[in-house]
């Protein structure tokens, strides 16, 4: 997940990584600091900024929220 966030930040040039989802909610002291881990080395070396990674508030539900979202397009668009 570090490589994979490591290569986002690299090719869309952001300096916010914002992790969601159920399984990033449930072991974001895990993720969070990993991915740290990862970008801080380039963060002076290569970007010459700082990265910043956060886990989203409403990390848990967002993937209901994506998908009540999904139908509700569906129908408005009928």
């Amino acid at each position: 997940m570090a490589a994979a966030a490591e290569s986002v930040v690299n090719l869309l040039d952001i300096d916010l990584v914002v992790l969601t989802g159920p399984g990033f909610a449930a072991a974001s002291a895990i993720y969070g600091p990993a991915i740290m881990r990862r970008l801080s080395p380039a963060d002076t070396r290569t970007w010459h900024r700082n990265v910043t990674v956060t886990v989203s508030l409403a990390a848990a539900t967002a993937s209901a929220t994506g998908a009540a979202a999904l139908v509700l397009q569906s129908h408005l668009r009928a």
